[in-house]
């Protein structure tokens, strides 16, 4: 075997070992300047090969959301030039499991799965907005699709891949507490431009559609459209389905078009 092939290997195995016994405590510090806005994280035991630890998240409650995790090396994260570790949360509200690669530029976000509620999300919040006080609820699942999402270093919010979300018997609760409809989207980002297509929809209000969103403008300023349709069926109050309508202009078919960006101003 060539020499300098044996020295490559030896270098690499020793960079591997100094890095499986770097107390995982090292890269706290890093990471809560990186979420000083929304929360922190703590190291509970292990190195920066294999551990575990506990995020702490913002709220607009009283009491912050925990998330347990747990991590560990993923070896093949090498094949895509990163050094990447297979993540586990465990927590009550937020659960789920990803392949997280860390780039020269971006961060790599693969094979994610991750179950919530909208409930969770309302949490998370910037306090009592008037979808909030709607008290809506419902599963939620986010998972990744194609090769996963990136995320840029220099912009948090430059962000590229796909995403799918998936949302069942989403309610609101403080006008009809019965499933409004169960659906699932596509979310594909540009350089923090996404557009979203809803691909499957049934209930007691079905969506068809899409839009867009662009994540790179300041928050509160982020351009938001939708445009599509609501059915509505004959499950719901009629008092509901004249509101619905009031929303859009009906056409031909029966159904509901609906034109909205941000801040929600709806067109007819």
């Amino acid at each position: 075997m060539n020499k300098w092939l044996l020295v490559a290997l030896a270098l690499f195995a020793t960079l591997i070992g100094a890095i499986a016994f770097v107390p995982a405590n090292v890269v706290e510090s890093p990471v809560n300047r990186a979420l000083s806005d929304v929360g922190s994280f703590s190291v509970k035991s292990g190195t920066v090969w294999s551990g575990e630890g506990v995020l702490s998240l913002k709220t607009n409650t009283r009491s912050p959301l925990l998330i347990p995790l747990r991590w560990s090396f993923d070896p093949t994260s090498l094949l895509r030039l990163r050094i990447g570790h297979s993540v586990i949360a465990t927590g009550a509200e937020i659960k789920g499991s990803a392949r997280i690669g860390a780039g020269f530029t971006t961060l790599s976000i693969r094979e994610l799965a991750l179950d919530a509620s909208i409930e969770t999300l309302m949490r998370l919040g910037t306090g009592q907005t008037l979808l909030s006080l709607s008290r809506p609820s419902g599963p939620l699942t986010l998972t990744t699709l194609d090769s996963g999402v990136t995320l840029g270093y220099s912009a948090p919010h430059l962000v590229n891949g796909a995403l799918a979300l998936s949302v069942r018997e989403f309610r609101i609760r403080s006008i009809f507490d019965r499933p409004f409809t169960t659906a699932s989207a596509e979310v594909r980002f540009v350089d923090s431009r996404g557009e979203y297509r809803v691909v499957n929809s049934t209930g007691a209000v079905r969506v068809e559609g899409g839009g867009k969103f662009d994540l790179s403008q300041p928050a509160g300023k982020r351009p938001f459209a939708f445009a599509g349709f609501l059915i509505s069926t004959a499950e719901l109050p009629t008092s509901i389905r004249v509101g619905l309508m009031a929303m859009g202009r009906l056409s031909g078919d029966g159904r509901i078009l609906v034109r909205a960006d941000q801040p929600l101003r709806y067109s007819r």
